[in-house]
């Protein structure tokens, strides 16, 4: 926790607030990947009489013009467009939820020195239920906000200026 990439110090002392992504910062992208590259298709390609690549196909195309908007984040959204029980396949998954190495460890540190903690995440509530379930993530941070809050993904310049006045963090 004393180092960074460029192998500097981190001024811990001055900083209060750590805000971290969910999904490949402190959790293994492996979850999502089983559902979006694997069940997702091959359901999608069941309901709708289609090979698994055709399936693959319009659903990365879905997802592309989707990209950066919150209907990419939301699993009613998913369940709509494809008809399939995209909160079942969550479920059924949910045994793949796992912190990335010492993530765990990681947030414990921090919450040893007195850090405020925050989990920022695009995902839906929907979604960070799960991974909380397994996880118990809820009771390892002060707070999770999801962009669903204010309906603006992360990747809004509005969203950070929102976040930051809503939980009075001084970048």
């Amino acid at each position: 926790m004393n180092v960074n990439r460029d192998h500097t110090l981190v001024p811990w002392d001055t900083i209060d607030t750590v805000l971290l992504d969910m999904d490949g910062t402190l959790l293994d992208l492996n979850y999502d990947n089983q559902i979006f590259s694997h069940l997702l298709p091959s359901a999608f390609a069941d309901y709708h009489s289609l090979t698994l690549e055709e399936a693959r196909q319009q659903l990365n195309d879905h997802m592309a013009k989707l990209k950066g908007t919150m209907d990419f984040y939301r699993l009613a959204y998913w369940h709509e467009a494809t008809k399939v029980d995209v909160l079942a396949l969550h479920e059924q998954a949910a045994d793949l939820i796992r912190f990335l190495p010492s993530a765990e460890a990681f947030l414990k540190v921090l919450s040893k020195r007195g850090k405020r903690v925050l989990i920022v995440t695009n995902a839906d509530r929907q979604s960070f239920t799960i991974k909380d379930r397994a996880l118990q993530l809820t009771t390892r941070v002060n707070e999770v906000i999801s962009s669903h809050d204010f309906g603006s993904p992360k990747e809004d310049n509005a969203f950070w200026v929102w976040l930051t006045e809503q939980f009075a963090i001084n970048p």
